[in-house]
């Protein structure tokens, strides 16, 4: 039977000193477990202040969700879909441009 718990992810965009990137990023936690069924929060903290929208780019695996979630500026919630199975990595991007590679772990 698949789970209907609600997990969260928190994003963090920092300031950066580095030239090249003004944002450093963070994710809590870098793995989330979760199981089928399972609804993912996830929440933007831009402590920053550089706004934009936040969007995620999978690998191979492709994405663990029912739908493909769209750009977003502050929160958004994906539900796993019930094939799901394993470790999925992707990026989170911040207005296009990576910032951070967390994963989610799926479990039955």
């Amino acid at each position: 039977m698949a789970s209907r718990e609600v997990r969260y992810v928190t994003i963090y965009l920092f300031p950066s000193t580095d030239k090249k990137s003004p944002v450093r990023a963070n994710a809590a936690p870098e793995l989330l477990t979760v199981c089928p069924g399972d609804v993912i929060d996830f929440t933007v903290v831009d402590a920053a202040g550089v706004g934009g929208v936040v969007s995620f780019q999978w690998d191979d695996r492709g994405t663990p969700f029912k739908e493909d979630g769209k750009p977003f500026p502050r929160s958004t919630r994906l539900r796993v879909r019930r094939g799901a199975k394993g470790r999925f990595k992707y990026s989170v991007l911040l207005n296009g441009k990576k910032v951070f590679d967390p994963e989610i772990e799926v479990v039955h």
